[in-house]
């Protein structure tokens, strides 16, 4: 299973698609705290891919800067639990300190700028980081609201 955690999920549906048509079951979360709230009943998960610009949850405080880094502080809760879990992040910003905190973020993980991401990059990166899938039962297209 893959974990795909992105507050604007109608911009990256085709590549929940993908990925779903590959055969991969994905789980989508439009908020962090809600991808949080539910991984412990996500069972075989094997990669999260986090978009790292959401809205902060608002109990996140002054450390997911206003949504400028919600991604890395939601990896860096993620990995207290699971610090094998491939984490791939999706980002359309050039930021400096954004892009530090990426280089830096301990593997397994990758970056990729969401303003050219094809999505058999993204497939690959997911093939390479959480292996093949399960099955190649495609599961129906849902999105968790809160």
């Amino acid at each position: 299973m893959v974990l795909f955690v992105e507050n604007d999920t109608l911009a990256i549906r085709p590549l929940i698609d993908y990925l779903r048509e590959s055969g991969y079951d994905v789980e989508v979360r439009n908020h962090a705290d809600r991808a949080l709230a539910d991984m412990p009943g996500m069972q075989n998960l094997r990669c999260a891919i986090l978009d790292v610009m959401m809205p902060a949850p608002g109990d996140w405080g002054d450390d997911a800067l206003g949504g400028m880094a919600t991604g890395l502080v939601l990896a860096r809760k993620i990995r207290e639990s699971n610090s094998a879990l491939p984490i791939i992040f999706l980002t359309g910003q050039n930021s400096l300190a954004v892009n530090s905190s990426l280089r830096d973020f301990p593997k397994p993980s990758k970056c990729f700028g969401k303003l050219h991401l094809r999505a058999d990059a993204l497939l690959a990166a997911v093939q390479e980081m959480a292996g093949q899938p399960d099955s190649t039962a495609i599961s129906t297209p849902e999105v968790a609201q809160v």
